[in-house]
């Protein structure tokens, strides 16, 4: 394993830890927004909370298992078609932990992204209408989440390089 293969996974498993954290960061601004300042986890919760879990953990899995279909459906195509197999090496193979990332970890990472966006996109709405929370709360949500997102973004962007530069022939 050299460098390359280092930088792909480590910039992988950074991306998968801040979209998690990111995502999970705009859950809590939800909550609090709608007035629930402290929840347990495991534990008996409001209606409310448990309602928004239910509810974003039915659209991150929906959208989590649509892309490993994606993905692995993909991946047969190519062998039955002599597609270009996700990612290959320059000997046209592909070794097992970039199909891993491939079928498990980048669909889970796309995810958080997406629901993490539209969890933002509620929060707006929310903001929009009804009682407004203090000001010093909305900026620190709005600081907190454009560092996190921020985050997210650069290493999504690393990752990407370090991928075109492990496998040049998906340029």
């Amino acid at each position: 394993m050299d460098t390359a293969d280092i930088l792909v996974l480590a910039g992988s498993a950074a991306l998968f830890l801040a979209a998690a954290k990111a995502h999970g960061r705009q859950l809590r601004l939800e909550r609090e927004k709608a007035g629930y300042w402290e929840v347990t986890f495991g534990g008996k919760n409001p209606a409310w909370v448990e309602g928004l879990w239910k509810q974003e953990r039915v659209l991150f899995w929906t959208l989590t298992g649509a892309a490993v279909a994606f993905s692995l459906a993909y991946a047969v195509a190519a062998r039955r078609f002599s597609l270009p197999m996700p990612l290959p090496d320059d000997s046209g193979s592909h070794p097992w932990w970039m199909l891993a990332l491939w079928t498990m970890i980048w669909p889970m990472t796309l995810g958080f992204i997406i629901t993490g966006l539209i969890s933002i996109t509620r929060l707006v709405a929310a903001l929009s209408s009804g009682k407004r929370p203090e000001a010093a709360w909305i900026k620190a949500a709005w600081w907190g989440a454009a560092g996190w997102w921020s985050l997210v973004a650069g290493l999504a962007v690393l990752t990407l390089l370090a991928v075109l530069r492990l496998f040049p022939s998906i340029r």
